[in-house]
């Protein structure tokens, strides 16, 4: 997967590229704060092992971070912790799958992408800032974490107005 914009997570490792096959680098990463596109991971810290292979670059590690997420039930941002692991391969120009991430001839690789896409994963479907969050009212948007809203909470819709009076009534 490459991608249209350089990331700050940028390295050249040309170096490893003119070493001999199995040489490795451990690279330490720490971040206050990394934007990737529409996601915000901060901090991000860990370290990965860069290996030189045959087609490219062999990456492996783990990073740290908090994505900057909005809560499913009240919509307010909140910061979730997500653990990166990376284990992907970047190739050489001609190596590998056309879908791949890519090592440009001088070196270059970008981790943006590759972070990117596991800070997604790393993040549920649905993620909720608190166990108890009470979400927003359904009738008047009110963030009921924040305060009560004034709505009437015995609105029935009328189709169902014939099964609240069989509540209602006391049995004989």
């Amino acid at each position: 997967m490459t991608s249209h914009t350089t990331s700050r997570l940028t390295f050249n490792l040309g170096f490893l590229l003119a070493s001999a096959v199995g040489e490795s680098r451990m690279v330490e990463l720490e971040y206050p704060s990394v934007k990737l596109e529409d996601i915000i991971l901060r901090p991000l810290r860990g370290q990965f092992r860069a290996s030189h292979t045959t087609q490219g670059i062999m990456i492996r590690g783990r990073l740290y971070s908090n994505a900057i997420v909005d809560c499913a039930r009240c919509t307010e941002p909140f910061e979730y912790e997500v653990l990166l692991e990376l284990d992907d391969h970047f190739y050489l120009r001609d190596e590998g799958p056309p879908d791949a991430f890519r090592i440009t001839d001088a070196g270059v690789l970008d981790l943006g992408p590759l972070v990117r896409e596991e800070a997604i994963s790393a993040v549920p479907m649905q993620p909720i800032c608190k166990e108890d969050c009470q979400g927003l009212c359904i009738d008047c948007g009110q963030n009921l974490n924040e305060a009560d809203c004034d709505c009437d909470e015995q609105l029935i819709d009328p189709r169902f107005a014939v099964l609240q009076q069989l509540l209602t009534q006391s049995p004989n």
